[in-house]
């Protein structure tokens, strides 16, 4: 089991990095207090260090997708109203 810090990582983030990987690994979730506990289990075999860094990389990506979603929001907004008033 390892624990992710919820000030770096959303639960939303951590939801959808733990789906990414529901075809590789069994995931068990959990939160305490300031931390997102996760247990991961392979379906394919695959040893737990590395179930770890894949999982620990996806949760990277998600975020870094959330940050710059979260900055471009207003771009994409008058892009969509811009073509659509057209």
């Amino acid at each position: 089991m390892k624990r992710y810090s919820k000030e770096l990582y959303s639960k939303e983030v951590l939801m959808k990095t733990a789906f990414a990987f529901t075809d590789e690994m069994f995931i068990h979730l959990d939160a305490a207090k300031e931390e997102y506990l996760v247990e991961l289990t392979s379906k394919k075999g695959v040893d737990a260090e590395t179930l770890y860094a894949m999982f620990e990389n996806e949760l990277i990506a998600q975020e870094t997708r959330r940050i710059v979603t979260e900055k471009t929001k207003h771009i994409r907004e008058m892009i969509v109203a811009r073509s659509l008033s057209s």
